[in-house]
């Protein structure tokens, strides 16, 4: 993933307040390991209005993608307000859209126009046999099927709340929790959210 030289809004102030804030837009990028050629991309096109478009166009990569297989998996997301967390799965030599799979929406702090104030980063994916296993950090962890990105089993967890902005103040999350995939051992998944 790379961040893609395209801003949703620019950055805004007033007076000694940050208004808005640039949060990073991410993409993936295909490169040869030998000669460094670009194999394919899911760049947004010149001129793109933010929100059209094919769904490798409109979602950010928030997450370190898994291959496994001839399989690429990608935590992404739509980050306009609220967070529309998905799981996407692409053909590792094409970078062609095989499934996506809706996971949760959720948030986290905003200013007073709704607006993320700084970015969301998912844990990577872990692949469990033909499981892929995806904690969202928006309380749920989900099972999904590494073939058809049908959702397996999902399980929620309490989150950890937040106070939200103000006129005059940011809002905050208190991080008690290392953002880290899940860990298989046996039967039992183990998740710090």
């Amino acid at each position: 993933p790379l961040q893609v030289p395209r801003m949703f809004e620019d950055k805004t102030t007033y007076g000694d307040l940050d208004i808005i804030l640039i949060v990073p837009e991410r993409r993936l990028f295909a490169f040869d390991a030998v000669s460094g050629e670009a194999l394919w991309n899911h760049s947004p096109p010149p001129l793109w209005d933010g929100e059209s478009g094919s769904f490798p166009h409109r979602m950010s990569v928030v997450g370190p993608p898994v291959a496994s297989g001839s399989r690429l998996l990608v935590p992404s997301a739509m980050l306009r307000g609220r967070i529309e967390f998905h799981l996407a799965c692409y053909d590792l030599h094409s970078g062609e859209l095989l499934w996506n799979t809706p996971l949760v929406t959720g948030q986290r702090p905003n200013n007073m126009f709704g607006r993320l104030l700084q970015e969301f980063v998912a844990p990577p994916p872990v692949v469990h046999g033909d499981q892929v296993l995806m904690q969202t950090q928006l309380g749920a962890i989900c099972s999904v099927d590494l073939f058809t990105g049908e959702v397996q089993w999902k399980s929620l967890y309490e989150q950890i709340p937040f106070t939200p902005g103000t006129y005059y103040n940011q809002g905050d999350l208190r991080s008690l929790w290392r953002n880290m995939p899940p860990i298989v051992e046996g039967n039992t998944v183990l998740a710090a959210p």
